[in-house]
């Protein structure tokens, strides 16, 4: 049986915050700004509405600095002045939801009411918050949707929204999904005409100022120091300059310079891109101390470097190293304890094996860049979960998949079954609860414009819900699009706890997702029917052979791993798998009949 864990706890709401007719009348002034600071008038007119939680005088929106607390986060500001709001709940809470709601406001003057606002939400691992936003036309009416932020922001982001309708009561609230990732940030709210609302360039460039020249880390001249920085989810970062500042006694005379990913432990791992003995177009002095001189080293890249951030944002790391004019002289990259990155900056003697250094600190050094927001259907992503709740069967079309891992996705796409334009299919799903009282959610992605993005129109199937009762499993329909386009496409199942899951590449409170494939063709012929294969593989599990039985000729069969790679082919009914690792495979057969079957196959 596989293991599974669920917080539980009771769900609770509180509301805080009041109204005072004398100080907090309907806003009528525009545009209307929210800077969370202490002395901002309106501050004291946003009230709260927390879901889920247990401690009624720690949980909620609090006004610090940055995401507040807790060790390699990124935003440690606020985006100006010095408070921001930043969420916050206590342990034990339930699927805790933290709703920030606005003072009242009568936007029927406004021509173009739009309302900006600034956020970050950095993810904590494979932990993500999200942040949705909604408005509602007077105090008592429902609240409906604006926007919904499902992905990585590690740094502050401006985001702008046109209000769909105009009321005299108009109110704006921002929701904090508490999923264990770092906390939400907002700052800076305006609402107003769209030609009022303050506009800012994207943030792009990453940069670590100097703290008055506080100190240095290094000797760089003998080790390999790193500085760490983040880019957004669906950002395409492009780095036209690198800017450092170094501590020197008589001159620095070359660097090298590199960009790194990360590894799992988030330390400097493969080099995405490395400049060697290289000299700075520009170096400016800065300052004198004790003997050594403070510069700025300014190094114009000979082609720009894009990085990316993918479906769910990623880490990098700069890395420096120099060679001194004189050689028995040290020489620093300038640090500061004054944190603008997740982690303090990391050394190493050869490049390979890195350490923190002492103190905290991080190195000061600027990034000139342009980013551009991609498009989420450029990729599928993994979606990701908090506890393990498994699928244990899917059964669709000629798929009949027992699964048994115990992790959150498991990818299924060599499983194929073929499906016909305009029919219906029926899929029925198997999977574990939590208890007698609990149950699971199951919705199906399927792909059916191939497009790499998993929930457009029309993809989205909620099927039903398992309980323990109904023997844990639940039946649906899958409608197959007369427009579908022809060809594979990625089918994902989803068990979430007890809500449908709302987005099919995310972080999921509890449950597992499994991709498979659909064949989507124009039809199914009478006679491709009665030709299909009923192969039986056996023995499966199998330790030395396994042996193909079926009413047609074998031509061909390929056995894959589960990574898509092909690792043995025979044409015969008998097939030696002795040499195969223990795990699971795809055995793909072919037959004299033109038909293609796909079955699962664990070697013992």
């Amino acid at each position: 049986m596989k293991k599974f864990y669920q917080l539980i706890a009771a769900s609770i709401a509180i509301i805080s915050g009041t109204l005072s007719a004398q100080n907090c009348n309907t806003v009528s002034s525009f545009p209307f700004k929210e800077t969370f600071e202490n002395d901002s008038q309106s501050r004291a007119c946003w009230t709260q509405q927390v879901t889920g939680g247990v401690n009624a005088s720690y949980d909620g929106f609090k006004y610090k600095k940055g995401s507040a607390g807790g060790i390699d986060y990124n935003v440690v500001t606020a985006h100006s002045g010095e408070l921001n709001a930043t969420p916050q709940i206590a342990a034990g809470a339930t699927n805790p939801k933290i709703k920030l709601i606005s003072p009242v406001m009568d936007v029927t003057g406004l021509q173009t009411p739009t309302v900006s606002f600034f956020y970050s939400q950095e993810a904590w691992g494979i932990y993500q918050n999200f942040l949705n936003v909604y408005y509602r036309l007077s105090p008592t009416s429902e609240w409906k949707p604006l926007q919904s932020y499902l992905f990585n922001v590690p740094q502050w982001k401006q985001a702008v929204i046109t209000l769909p309708e105009k009321s005299s009561q108009l109110q704006i609230c921002f929701e904090a999904v508490m999923k264990t990732g770092r906390s939400n940030t907002l700052d800076d709210i305006v609402v107003g005409n769209s030609d009022s609302v303050e506009n800012y360039p994207p943030t792009c460039g990453l940069s670590t100022p100097s703290n008055n020249f506080e100190t240095g880390t290094g000797d760089l001249s003998q080790l390999y120091i790193a500085n760490e920085f983040n880019v957004a989810a669906h950002t395409d970062m492009t780095i036209t300059n690198i800017l450092i500042n170094t501590i020197d006694k008589g001159g620095i005379d070359s660097f090298d310079l590199a960009i790194m990913s990360v590894d799992a432990y988030g330390t400097p791992s493969a080099t995405v891109e490395a400049y060697y003995n290289v000299k700075p177009n520009a170096v400016q002095d800065l300052s004198e101390k004790d003997g050594y001189t403070f510069r700025k080293n300014t190094f114009n890249l000979p082609t720009p470097l894009m990085i990316h951030g993918g479906a769910v944002g990623a880490r990098y790391w700069l890395v420096v190293k120099v060679v001194n004019k004189v050689a028995e002289n040290p020489s620093f990259w300038e640090a500061t304890s004054i944190r603008n990155t997740g982690k303090e900056a990391y050394y190493s003697g050869d490049g390979s094996i890195w350490r923190q250094t002492t103190g905290g600190f991080d190195g000061v050094f600027t990034l000139v860049a342009s980013c551009v927001e991609t498009n989420p259907v450029d990729e599928y992503c993994t979606p990701r979960f908090n506890f393990m709740m498994p699928i244990d069967n899917v059964k669709i079309g000629t798929i009949n998949n027992p699964s048994t891992n115990n992790v959150g996705y498991e990818d299924f796409s060599a499983l194929i079954s073929d499906v016909e334009k305009g029919k219906t299919i029926p899929i029925t799903v198997n999977a574990q609860t939590y208890n007698s009282n609990s149950s699971q959610a199951i919705t199906v992605y399927v792909d059916w414009n191939q497009n790499g993005y998993l929930g457009d129109e029309g993809e989205v199937y909620n099927i039903g819900k398992v309980f323990q009762v109904t023997g844990n499993t639940v039946t649906g329909q899958i409608a197959v699009p007369a427009n579908a386009k022809l060809g594979n496409a990625k089918m994902r199942v989803i068990s979430e706890f007890m809500n449908y899951a709302t987005f099919s590449c995310s972080v999921f409170s509890q449950g597992q997702a499994e991709d498979y494939t659909l064949n989507v063709k124009e039809s199914l012929a009478v006679s491709e029917s009665a030709n299909k294969t009923k192969a039986i593989v056996f023995p499966n599990p199998a330790k030395e052979y396994v042996n193909i039985k079926n009413s047609a000729g074998l031509t061909k069969a390929e056995v894959v791993d589960m990574t898509g790679r092909k690792v043995l082919e025979s044409a015969s009914q008998t097939i030696d798998v002795s040499q195969l690792p223990t795990g699971q495979y795809i055995i793909k057969m072919s037959f004299d009949n033109g038909t293609v079957e796909t079955q699962k196959l664990i070697k013992k």
